[in-house]
């Protein structure tokens, strides 16, 4: 059902009005023809993780490798869409909504047998923006602090680098939400600025171009 507040209540009505800013930058980026899959008021605003969201973009020819790749209890996808490329060929997107500064961190709560494969899984993905290897242990902050964004990463880079697929991050930060807790541009912009410092990806900008973030 739909939330009354918050992050979700706010993607909800972005979903069902399709704002043209949020269009536009699709198309900038050579995403056309964008389709919704989640959250739709026609599924109860359902969230999908794991196979589930593999499912929605009906790429169930990925399980076994996102298996093998994380442990099952990964992302829950705020929102998910799909669009087609100027190939013609299927791109994908991820959305990760977000509209106060305390829900960009959280802390890795998984069991001791998860956390190894986590763990490979974010050093591989930290070297892939870093473009570099072997470049030592894994920041703390990539599971203390932020670890929610350090997984989002993850599995944008599953989907690019293993499953193959293009697909894009989108990271939609509201303004000055007015149904739970207001956060200006001004306090986003340092908060995120705050957030890639700590998790040591200043300067990773030119391997980033599949990340993009909304102000909205």
């Amino acid at each position: 059902m739909g939330n009354k507040k918050g992050s979700q209540r706010l993607l909800q009505d972005l979903v069902e009005s399709e704002p043209k800013k949020f269009l536009e930058e699709m198309e900038a980026n050579g995403i056309r023809d964008l389709k919704w899959l989640s959250p739709l008021k026609s599924d109860e605003y359902a969230e999908y993780r794991d196979g589930r969201f593999l499912c929605k973009f009906e790429l169930e020819k990925h399980h076994s490798a996102l298996r093998d790749f994380w442990p099952t209890g990964g992302p829950r996808w705020d929102g998910l869409a799909k669009g087609v490329g100027v190939d013609g060929k299927p791109v994908y997107v991820l959305v990760e909504a977000k509209a106060n500064i305390p829900e960009i961190k959280s802390s890795c709560k998984a069991k001791p047998e998860s956390r190894k494969r986590i763990k490979e899984a974010l050093k591989t993905t930290r070297e892939s923006l870093l473009d570099k290897k072997n470049i030592g242990d894994l920041p703390e902050s990539w599971t203390h602090g932020y670890y929610q964004y350090a997984n989002r990463l993850a599995y944008l880079y599953f989907m690019n680098e293993i499953a193959k697929e293009k697909t894009f991050l989108a990271l939609v930060y509201f303004i000055n939400d007015q149904t739970h807790k207001p956060t200006t541009r001004e306090a986003w912009n340092k908060a995120l600025a705050l957030q890639k410092e700590r998790m040591g990806l200043t300067g990773t900008e030119a391997n980033e171009k599949k990340i993009l973030e909304f102000f909205v």
